[in-house]
């Protein structure tokens, strides 16, 4: 449930906290920083991962703190916070996705002498191939629904934003999709 500051700063307000603070009013600029802190919080738990939340909301904070000097008073702070918060997920999920290839040349460390790879990787690439296979076979709209959610790191707000679908009806899909994904790996000995 969404909290109202006590002290919404919206229209007159906002202007005057905003000139304040440019004035190096440490009491408005306290003020103004809480205010932007508690709209990039709204947006991070709709935009990224839990855990990730806190450094969005953070890098937000900083990111129009900083060019702060150079900003007149926005007109809508609410559409700025969001268009920043928007942006550095972005660039969050860009860092997330990002993984490092070894480097030609190198032989893996996770090899053994003789030329056999360890149990873990194996088992990891049968789970995987099993996880692929199963997906294949999952009706289109749950397939879409969790490749979306886990592939694409969407929530299910903005998946049902996107299929015109209800927020209960995604999540619905997704713990659909989720067993019987299940129950396909359980019966290819995949999972216990």
């Amino acid at each position: 449930m969404r909290q109202e500051p006590d002290s919404a700063l919206t229209g007159r307000r906002l202007a005057q906290v905003w000139a304040k603070a440019h004035a190096h009013d440490i009491e408005a600029l306290n003020l103004l920083t809480d205010h932007i802190r508690t709209m990039a919080q709204e947006h991070a738990s709709k935009l990224v991962r839990r855990c990730e939340a806190e450094d969005l909301v953070q890098e937000v904070v900083l990111s129009l703190l900083g060019s702060f000097e150079n900003l007149p008073c926005p007109k809508n702070l609410q559409g700025l916070v969001f268009y920043r918060s928007r942006a550095k997920a972005d660039v969050m999920r860009r860092r997330r996705s990002y993984t490092p290839r070894p480097c030609e040349g190198v032989t893996s460390q996770t090899q053994d002498p003789g030329g056999l790879e360890p149990w873990y990787l194996v088992a990891e690439r049968e789970v995987r191939a099993a996880l692929r296979v199963c997906s294949e076979q999952l009706p289109a709209h749950l397939k879409t629904c969790l490749q979306r959610r886990y592939n694409d790191s969407e929530s299910a707000r903005e998946i049902a934003r996107t299929l015109c679908s209800s927020h209960t009806a995604i999540n619905k899909h997704l713990r659909t999709g989720l067993a019987a994904l299940g129950k396909c790996l359980q019966a290819k000995g995949v999972m216990a």
